[in-house]
């Protein structure tokens, strides 16, 4: 059987998280997928295979960070 992996942050909404979601549940059946998720509390896209979830919590106002550091460049 063959393996694959997919890498997301999440399968919450998102164009990314639908992409991937789309791609796993049409894969064909004689492979053997992973969904690697940082944080699989909400999963709001179906998906098929198994879930590993690292359990990342997002950090507080990442977003507002990476906004500050890409005005200062």
């Amino acid at each position: 059987m063959r393996k694959i992996a997919f890498i997301v942050s999440s399968l919450d909404t998102g164009g990314a998280q639908r992409a991937v979601s789309n791609i796993v549940t049409n894969w064909p059946d004689d492979w053997e997928i992973d969904i690697i998720l940082n944080n699989a509390a909400i999963i709001k896209y179906p998906y098929k295979g198994n879930i590993i979830d690292l359990k990342i919590k997002e950090l507080p106002n990442f977003y507002k960070y990476f906004q500050k550091m890409q005005k200062t460049v």
